[in-house]
């Protein structure tokens, strides 16, 4: 396979260079905010306050990625082709609320399974969980303006929700008092607040653009088609990410669940610029497949990638007990292991997001759902002795399953090969630097 480029591909990848920077904004500021925020949480709430937040929220953020329909993402790959009508983009917004209110009402059902017994942390449950249908209502609104290469509404949109996550602690911590409950609101109530941002994509559009959406846009049939093959995927792929969450209380209780919380948030820095590039390959890809190019983003995604995981893994034994506290000390192994995860897993969760763009996001999701078995065999396996490490082995070897998984199936769809998103090469480190002195010198 040729490396050779194009005028036409050069464009392509200074356009993607850009969403990648724009993006990269977005999706940095809200890990590097929320680890300020969770330092503060750790070093007042302590292990057990920290585990107890950390539990009130799971359901949140397992409604908010779960119960997505896979709409958002049927709404950025049809909308990065053609329109989608006004009246489907609304009829999926419905659905996507409708979705949120009945993540609520099953959190009500299942809170005192959820909480182990702790009448307190399952009405913090139910409460937090109530912001779910304004959470999906924004990742709706969000997909669209991916598909539109809205980047830096986006951006602007993570960064708002960011801040306010960190100020509303900050406020309780210096000024009303922080407490495991009020903790658990804050970090609940501030997930879709960004979400006004998007109130611009609402705004009519001439009568002509509607006609034209009218006739090339898909029918809801299609998207919800579309959106269903997706969604088994982004259901176990959150399953993957967020049930580890949910089990370690009633299998190792709170004081393991808030060592593994601190690690998976100093690990998801590592995450940074693997969520970006997936993001605007599936928004290029979705426009105009390019298997020369998918492999090229995978490629420098590991670079950076791998950069972010050594740094990382040289300052946790010494940051951790200094950001968090001595008592967190425990978390140190468990982040390791995470960090080896996402480098792990890195290659194919940017080759998953090029199948699903590819119009088969039903082996993306066949990945993710086999990993997710494995992840949850060896959780309930092992979590009840050894607890947050027991956790983060289970999400490796999750991680690793389903990556291999996603290479696999675009390899025999594409007829590429696997080196060529798995192995790099003197130029992909070469293609990093130029990108990142590029960026810094337009930004002199």
């Amino acid at each position: 396979m040729s490396e050779s480029s194009s005028p036409a591909s050069d464009s392509g990848a200074g356009s993607s260079a850009r969403g990648i920077k724009s993006t990269l904004i977005g999706v940095a500021a809200p890990p590097i905010a929320t680890l300020v925020a969770y330092s503060v949480l750790a070093q007042l709430l302590g292990p057990e306050g920290r585990g107890f937040a950390a539990a009130a929220t799971a359901p949140l953020l397992l409604i908010t990625s779960a119960l997505t329909l896979g709409l958002p993402e049927a709404l950025t790959y049809f909308e990065s082709q053609t329109a989608v009508r006004r009246r489907v983009s609304a009829g999926a917004i419905a659905a996507l609320l409708f979705a949120g209110m009945v993540g609520t009402a099953l959190t009500y059902w299942a809170s005192d399974s959820l909480s182990g017994g702790d009448a307190d942390l399952a009405q913090t449950m139910t409460w937090v969980a109530a912001f779910s249908a304004p959470a999906l209502l924004v990742a709706g609104l969000r997909g669209i303006a991916l598909a539109r290469q809205r980047w830096s509404l986006v951006a602007t949109e993570r960064i708002l929700s960011a801040l306010l996550r960190l100020t509303s602690i900050l406020v309780l911590a210096l000024v009303l008092g922080l407490t495991p409950t009020n903790a658990a609101l804050a970090l609940g109530a501030t997930l879709a607040v960004g979400g006004v941002v998007y109130v611009r994509l609402l705004r009519r559009e001439p009568r002509r653009q509607e006609l034209a959406r009218e006739a090339q846009g898909p029918t809801y049939r299609q998207l919800h088609g579309y959106g269903l093959r997706a969604w088994l995927g982004s259901i176990a792929g959150i399953l993957l990410m967020r049930l580890d969450q949910l089990l370690l209380t009633p299998l190792a209780g709170l004081q393991q669940l808030g060592f593994y919380v601190v690690a998976v948030n100093v690990a998801e820095a590592a995450l940074i610029f693997n969520a970006a590039v997936r993001e605007v390959v599936f928004s290029k890809q979705s426009s105009r497949g390019d298997v020369r190019q998918l492999a090229r983003a995978s490629r420098m995604s590991t670079v950076v990638t791998l950069a972010l995981v050594i740094a990382l893994a040289s300052l946790a034994p010494v940051a951790i007990p200094i950001v968090f506290g001595d008592a967190f000390s425990p978390s140190i192994g468990p982040t390791m292991i995470l960090l080896a995860a996402v480098l792990l897993g890195n290659p194919g969760s940017v080759v998953g997001a090029g199948l699903a763009a590819s119009g088969r996001p039903e082996l993306r999701s066949f990945s993710l759902l086999a990993g997710l078995v494995v992840n949850v065999v060896i959780i309930v396996t092992l979590a009840p002795q050894w607890g947050a490490a027991g956790a983060a082995l289970a999400t490796l070897a999750g991680n690793v399953v389903s990556a291999g998984l996603n290479i696999r199936w675009y390899c025999r769809i594409a007829e590429a090969r696997p080196r060529d998103f798995l192995v790099l090469r003197a130029s992909d480190f070469r293609d990093t630097v130029a990108v990142a002195r590029t960026t810094l010198r337009r930004h002199r």
